[in-house]
């Protein structure tokens, strides 16, 4: 049966907004851009909803500005009210972030295989966005670009917190949308500065630039033995 409405997935039918700052709010951002709208990803529990949505009205908006919504709903019901929160974000992995960084649980928040959105083109990209998705915290967003009418593609700037990442702490997340397969890929490129990372977007004279792989020439060597003095003389 098909959606008549992405409200339909709200489930805050006959509730009202806990307060005019929230129905304001969600007036602007959500009643406004209905018929623009896409469930993209959905998870309910007793008595919230998380929805990750992309917002076709973006497109008209100042260039560049990210098309995702993270929305967390927590419904009232004896006090027939609904609370709202929502972050928008630049791809959709970090919409799911934010909802799960809000008590989703991440196995549940994943965009279904029949969603009818683009599918991601291989499993380099399913494995970037799962990463992505799980790391609450990890990550701090710097910069980010969507380009919707020319190049089809959105760019991330991150500072990845993690210890793993303290020599390239500073990544590039490249989303392009291949509209005649109706897929899209995403890439990660990691650097040591911010600086080189806002120039290897400029220049990208090919695929990013991976995270460096811990060698034997870079991994710190272990401490020499200490020298064992020389036994007496016979």
């Amino acid at each position: 049966m098909p959606d008549n409405s992405p409200l339909d997935h709200f489930r805050i039918d006959s509730l009202e907004p806990a307060d005019e700052d929230q129905a304001d709010l969600f007036y602007w951002q959500i009643t406004l851009s209905v018929p623009e709208l896409t469930v993209l990803a959905q998870h309910h529990q007793g008595n919230e909803s998380f929805l990750a949505l992309h917002d076709g009205t973006m497109t008209w908006d100042i260039p560049g500005s990210p098309q995702l919504i993270a929305v967390h709903l927590t419904r009232e019901e004896r006090a027939g009210t609904f609370r709202y929160a929502s972050a928008r974000m630049p791809l959709l992995p970090l919409a799911e972030q934010w909802l799960v960084a809000r008590g989703c649980p991440a196995e549940k928040i994943r965009t279904p295989p029949d969603s009818r959105g683009a599918q991601a083109a291989d499993t380099s990209t399913r494995a970037l966005e799962a990463k992505l998705a799980a790391s609450p915290g990890r990550y701090e967003i710097l910069d980010h670009y969507t380009d919707d009418t020319i190049d089809h593609e959105t760019t991330v700037l991150l500072h990845d917190h993690h210890p793993s990442a303290a020599r390239q702490p500073y990544r590039l997340l490249l989303e392009q949308v291949d509209l005649d397969a109706f897929t899209y890929t995403l890439r990660e490129g990691a650097f040591a500065t911010e600086d080189a990372a806002q120039q290897g977007l400029q220049d990208r004279p090919g695929p990013l630039p991976g995270p460096a792989s811990a060698t034997a020439s870079t991994l710190p060597r272990p401490p020499a033995a200490p020298h064992r003095p020389a036994g007496p003389t016979p």
